[in-house]
């Protein structure tokens, strides 16, 4: 039997690694009032999160919202990331939680 080791090209996988909150609930239940009809003049939930310097991803547990760990500064500590992405958070949503490490992913294969 042959192994492949190494990167497979069929593959459809991903990943990912936030400090933020994962999404429960209909978009339009969670954006505060306020924001609405811009999200939906954009109709893009990935774009309205990332005009607010926000990172969304969805996996196989939900969706998610905040900033990729591997964007944390290396002087930072993570409560101060955390502290940032709580910041953002803020803005963006209307009952935000504090923010976590979430980890998931998906694979479509």
């Amino acid at each position: 039997m042959k192994r492949r080791m190494g990167f497979v090209s069929n593959s459809s996988s991903s990943s990912f690694c936030l400090v933020g909150v994962e999404l429960s609930g209909d978009i339009e239940n969670i954006l505060k009032p306020e924001l609405l009809d811009e999200y939906n003049e954009l109709g893009d939930v990935e774009e309205f999160f990332s005009r607010r310097g926000l990172q969304y991803d969805s996996g196989e547990n939900g969706d998610a919202v905040g900033l990729d760990i591997y964007d944390m500064p290396e002087e930072s500590t993570l409560e101060e990331f955390r502290a940032k992405v709580w910041s953002l958070l803020k803005g963006a949503l209307a009952n935000p939680k504090k923010p976590s490490i979430i980890v998931d992913g998906s694979y479509n294969g």
